[in-house]
This record gives structure tokens, C-alpha cells and sequence, in this order.
């Protein structure tokens, strides 16, 4: 009862946003500590099918999305258009929720249901997964039941093998199943968000307190500084998504994360910048294609190369500079405002450009 209670009451303390869209009501949570969580319920099942954590990094940097439960994201490592991939023979593992149970499937195991041993492991709080072949070994983590304070016992627990696939279904105990009422009956009293149809309106609170919610902001330069191993990339997507709320235009200069990133990121937020991108809404420029040798989006800028540590940098900031000018006067013939994020100006120093070179950059930019 009392893991109950502390997850119950962490959940009621947490900063919360709700979104109802597409049949399926999707909550960002914000606790205490800067950890972040999205769950997302099937709005005619009440079936949480998906929650992801954002955990806040020891030693600073951005965190990155963790899947407890739902489809896991793509194991992918791209810093450009060239990606790296695990093999599509690989074993993975999805968790999904039903009413009465909790249910593992352990995808591209193809041996024989003999084979295998799935035992519950109470010391550990979690279930084991291994074959009499020594060719797969996995332990799974049970939450669920320790949020209520229980270990895994092995009567729970059923196994199935079909198409490749091992199916592991632990029967919730009715501790869970009171857990998981609760915390629903928590999540359908929240206000939801008005959506038209792409933004999540987190953002305005957040650019209200920063004083960068008014409709017109031209001319002006807002910086977002990081101190003491904090992280500005929540505020930046509050920023982009509080501008195309204002339907002004985005030129995003990515020097740090990718146009990727910051979609994913929109997307668990609600708004979709691959969709603003086709309707010419949002242009980038990505700093990793240029010296990659990667083309970026716009026909005007796809033949521009460097090479950023041989180059003069002097020249490599006017090249930078007229990319931008070139995306936004583009932006400017179909958006009746443009917004020009730059993430992360820093970054420039790193590749050997000079803090006076930096400036004069933001200078070029405030000509616009």
C-alpha cells in the first residue's frame, strides 16, 4: 500500500499537460528533479498503451527518451543522413498492458518453446529469460509491481511461442489492477489542452514566464543560457512551438541536435515539424550535413560545401549567414512572421570559430 500511495502521490504532484488526439489521451508529466514521463491511453479501451521516462543526466547533457512500456523507439545512431542500424535479426523486446495482465513479446527468437526458461527472480524485483542453448539471456523489469511494493511470483506467469515470437504473461495481482484505477481515474479529472490539430499549448505558460509569448517579437534576440549542467532544449521546443502557434515561420540552425531530434521531440509534445516542413512552415539547415557532405533541404543551399577546419572561418560565417538569409526570405513570401532558432550558438566555438566571429554572425542575423 505504501509503494501505492508514493507513486499515486508523485503522479497528483507532478506537473501535468493532457492532450486528447487521434483516439488516445496523452499526458506529459514534469516532476520534481527535472525528470519527465508521457503516458498515452487508448480513449476506448482506458488501456495505457505507452510511457516513456526523460531522465535527468548525472553529469548534464541532453537525456534521451526511454521506453518502459509501447513499441521502443528505433535503435538508430545518425548524427546525419547516414544511419546505423542494429540488424533487423536482432532480438527485441515490446511490453504492452491489457486489463488483466502484463504481457512481454520477445521478438526474432526462433528456437522451440522447450528452449526456453522464464523464471521469476523476487530478490531482483524482475523476471528471467534464458535458453538451454546459451544463445539468449534477458532480464525484464517489473515496475508495475514495484510500485506497489510486491515481487514477481512464478504462478503468474505463462509462456507461448509462435511466428518467431516469445509471448511472457504475468496475471496482475488486484493490487496493480487498484493502482492502475486510481492513477486512471487521476488522469480522466485533468483538463485537457485545446488542440487544433497540431500544437500542444504546454507552451505558453513556459514563454509567458520568460516574457516570450507576445505575437510580436521581431527584431528581438532572445538567449537562452545553460548554467550548471541544465538543459535549455526544453524551453527551445516551448519557444518553436509558442511561434508556429502564432503561425510564424521557423528557420532552425541546428548546430548541435538534428532537425530529427527536435522533431521526435514535437511529436511526444503534439505539434509535427515534418508536416510544417512540407507545407514550407519550417526550413533548416543543418551544420553536421554541411561538413558531412550531406545535402540540406533547400534547392538553393543543397550544393553548398565546407570544410570547417580548413576553410577561413570568417568566410565560413558569411557562407552560414547567407544559407540563413536565403531560407528566410523564403519563409518570408509564405509566413507572415519568421522566427530564426539557432541551436546551439555555442557550438560554433568548438569548430574553432572565434567569439568575435560569433558575434558578428548574430549581428548578420539581426539585419534580417
Amino acid at each position: 500500500m505504501a509503494g501505492e500511495n508514493n507513486w499515486l502521490d508523485m503522479l497528483k504532484k507532478a506537473e501535468k499537460v493532457c492532450l486528447d488526439k487521434d483516439g488516445y489521451r496523452k499526458v506529459h508529466y514534469r516532476f520534481d528533479g527535472g525528470n519527465e514521463m508521457v503516458e498515452e491511453y487508448n480513449l476506448q479501451t482506458n488501456v495505457l498503451t505507452r510511457r516513456a521516462w526523460k531522465r535527468v543526466q548525472t553529469i548534464g547533457g541532453q537525456g534521451t527518451w526511454e521506453v518502459e512500456l509501447g513499441d521502443p523507439e528505433p535503435s538508430t545512431l545518425t548524427s546525419t543522413n547516414l544511419e546505423i542500424k542494429e540488424s533487423s535479426v536482432t532480438p527485441f523486446v515490446t511490453k504492452r498492458l491489457t486489463k488483466s495482465s502484463i504481457e512481454w513479446r520477445i521478438r526474432n527468437l526462433p528456437y522451440p518453446l522447450a528452449v526456453y526458461s522464464v523464471t521469476a527472480d523476487p530478490e531482483n524485483m524482475s523476471i528471467t529469460v534464458r535458453t538451454s542453448n546459451k544463445k539468449y539471456f534477458k532480464v525484464l523489469p517489473v515496475p508495475d509491481l514495484q510500485r506497489v511494493g510486491l515481487q514477481p511470483t512464478q504462478k503468474n506467469i505463462s509462456v507461448t511461442h509462435q511466428y518467431n515470437t516469445l509471448i511472457i504473461t504475468y496475471l496482475k495481482p488486484q493490487q496493480v489492477l487498484l493502482l492502475e484505477k486510481n492513477v486512471l481515474d487521476e488522469v480522466k479529472k485533468l483538463k485537457t489542452a485545446k488542440d487544433d490539430g497540431q500544437y500542444y499549448r504546454m507552451s505558453s505558460p513556459v514563454c509567458s514566464a520568460l516574457g516570450i509569448d507576445l505575437d510580436d517579437i521581431s527584431g528581438k534576440l532572445v538567449a537562452i543560457a545553460e548554467h550548471h549542467g541544465s538543459d535549455a532544449n526544453f524551453v527551445l521546443s516551448c519557444l518553436i512551438a509558442e511561434r508556429i502557434q502564432k503561425k510564424s515561420g521557423i528557420c532552425l540552425l541546428a548546430l548541435h541536435n538534428t532537425f530529427g531530434h527536435y522533431h521526435n521531440v514535437g511529436m511526444k509534445l503534439g505539434y509535427n515539424l515534418q508536416k510544417l516542413k512540407e507545407k514550407k512552415s519550417v526550413q533548416t539547415i543543418e551544420l553536421l550535413k554541411l561538413v558531412s557532405n550531406i545535402h540540406n533541404d533547400s534547392r538553393e543551399i543543397k550544393d553548398e560545401r565546407f570544410d570547417i577546419l580548413a576553410e577561413d572561418k570568417e568566410e565560413i560565417v558569411k557562407k552560414l549567414f547567407f544559407m540563413v538569409k536565403i531560407l528566410v526570405d523564403q519563409l518570408q513570401t509564405t509566413n507572415k512572421s519568421v522566427c530564426l532558432v539557432i541551436d546551439d550558438i555555442s557550438d560554433l566555438l568548438t569548430w574553432g570559430i572565434s567569439v568575435k566571429e560569433v558575434c558578428s554572425f548574430l549581428q548578420y542575423c539581426r539585419t534580417f
